[in-house]
């Protein structure tokens, strides 16, 4: 059965109400294409940002879910509640944002996804970087072969957090380091652009706190076109290369340094990402002659608004998910298996 048009301006609830949760209500309650119509968190005292949007405030998701106030909820509660939020939406035939990582195992996530499609409800994962300009912008060149074959592509992301960050015990417990939070991002925007990762080799390291977590990793990759890629990452070293302080996204945890931190190789071109600036030379490639860069033009908007207006469009059946919950399915996949190839010391293969 086909999923009734919503002609309207969609209702959007959002589930969740900590720090990402209270930037989505926001978002919403600003838009133009839907409608804040409801806070839902167990702390009572988000009532208070309830009453500061004119709307109501629920302590559980299925008491608002009974209410029929939602035609679509951003799920932002702890990822270990992902699959539990997420069922009670799907069950209602409420469509959903969740957000990264969509579930905290692979196979609460395939649960999702197929009770999602056999619900015909649309369910999507709040990896919000997709919706950035230079994304789809460089996806677009590595299609149409402006940069000629890819080859190789590199990746960075250094950052120093402050102590204070690790004083909630879980953010030095395994499963609390920067792969899966911050990592997955970097992973999910490279299967964007490039394509599907099929190997994965990775060392992790823990050498500068301690932790019993990881701080820095190593990556080499295999895309499904035969380009190969490696990625540094750290939280214990600060440096301007990273995606969010040269993407411009809006973020006030994020000045912008104006650096890029992504370069793709091809055989006609290189690229700087997300800047997007242009290497090339005249004529065919030779290293002897001189390169020269050209910055491309590139739109600027809000990442986090764009998804907001983006999934009102997906609920009233004018769009297909950009970050759909398979998409998340998979960029979960491929980042525990950084994980696993970290512990194991073996590389994984990706279906």
């Amino acid at each position: 059965m086909d999923t009734p048009r919503i002609a309207d301006t969609p209702r959007i609830a959002v589930i969740g109400a900590g720090l990402i949760g209270r930037r989505h209500a926001g978002y919403v309650a600003a838009s133009s294409r839907a409608t804040l119509s409801a806070i839902v968190d167990p702390d009572e005292s988000f009532a208070q940002l309830a009453r500061q949007h004119g709307v109501p405030w629920f302590a559980g998701p299925k008491q608002m879910l009974a209410a029929g106030l939602a035609d679509g909820a951003i799920v932002a509660t702890p990822t270990a509640l992902h699959e539990d939020v997420g069922m009670a939406c799907i069950d209602a035939g409420v469509h959903a944002i969740i957000e990264k990582p969509i579930s905290h195992t692979l196979e609460s996530a395939e649960r999702l996804n197929a009770a999602a499609e056999a619900a015909n409800v649309r369910l999507l994962t709040g990896h919000h970087r997709r919706y950035h300009p230079a994304v789809a912008g460089t996806r677009r060149m590595i299609e149409t072969g402006t940069l000629g074959q890819l080859v190789a592509v590199t990746c960075t992301w250094a950052i120093s957090k402050p102590p204070a960050y690790f004083k909630p015990e879980w953010r030095r417990a395994a499963g609390g380091g920067p792969v899966l939070i911050n990592l997955i991002h970097d992973v999910d925007l490279l299967r964007a652009m490039v394509g599907e990762i099929t190997q994965i080799s990775a060392m992790t390291s823990s050498t500068i706190r301690g932790h019993e977590t990881e701080d820095t990793a190593a990556l080499t990759l295999r895309f499904g076109n035969g380009a190969l890629g490696t990625v540094i990452m750290t939280d214990t070293a600060p440096s301007p290369w990273t995606y969010e302080q040269g993407s411009g996204e809006s973020h006030p945890q994020f000045p912008e340094a104006h650096q890029n931190a992504y370069r793709f190789f091809g055989t006609k071109a290189a690229l700087e990402f997300p800047k997007l600036r242009l290497w090339s030379q005249t004529g065919d490639p030779d290293w002897m002659k001189p390169i020269a860069p050209r910055d491309l033009p590139l739109a600027r908007h809000d990442v986090y608004i764009a998804q907001i207006d983006h999934f009102a469009d997906v609920i009233r059946g004018d769009a297909v998910p950009i970050a759909s919950g398979r998409e998340g399915q998979k960029t979960l996949a491929a980042t525990l298996a950084v994980i696993e190839a970290a512990r194991t010391g073996v590389t994984i293969n990706l279906p």
